[in-house]
């Protein structure tokens, strides 16, 4: 135990010593531990995708497949008005229809999808880029108690240097006043 601590029924509590370079050391530590889990980590892109994304993807893809059935209904119609259902032309007809219903259809899905990726991709980057900012200021904060505990060790040296400079006057005037009175 410490020279703090009571003996029996003391009752003195032991407070331990905040150690600054110990601090500076583990914060830049964890700052640099962050910076390299951040940089070699991976992107966790798919965290920031909008979770409505397939919602929407979902009900345009319907309302597309829904028009190219009434188009397809439209053909047979048209063909059965014709005398023709069933025909070849028919079935040319509804194979191109259904041709250019999934183009349009990835025409207009693609973009979507590559929105919201790109929405996902640069919220992904700001959060990687606040955390590094995070990190850095870690390392600053570290930085600043080092310099700070340096500072602090430096005062208390000086002032001890002085204590003992005075102490070393008290000394020697003592000494020569013991040598002027044994003298």
């Amino acid at each position: 135990m410490g020279a703090a601590s009571g003996g029996k029924g003391g009752g003195a509590v032991e407070t331990p010593q905040f150690d600054v370079n110990n601090a500076a050391a583990t914060g830049l530590q964890n700052a640099m531990g962050a910076t390299t889990g951040l940089l070699s980590g991976p992107l966790n892109v798919g965290a920031f995708n909008n979770p409505y994304q397939d919602e929407v993807v979902n009900n345009v893809q319907n309302d597309i497949e829904r028009q190219r059935q009434m188009a397809i209904n439209n053909v047979g119609a048209g063909a059965q008005a014709a005398g023709a259902y069933g025909g070849s032309r028919q079935g040319v007809l509804e194979g191109v229809t259904n041709a250019e219903y999934g183009r349009m259809a990835a025409n207009t899905l693609a973009p979507l999808r590559m929105q919201g990726y790109n929405t996902a991709m640069s919220n992904a980057m700001t959060d990687r880029n606040q955390r590094l900012g995070a990190a850095n200021q870690l390392a600053g904060l570290a930085n600043q108690a080092f310099t700070t505990g340096r500072t602090i060790n430096n005062d208390l040296m000086a002032q001890g240097l002085l204590q003992q400079a005075l102490q070393q006057q008290l000394i020697d005037a003592a000494r020569a006043d013991f040598g002027n009175y044994g003298g």
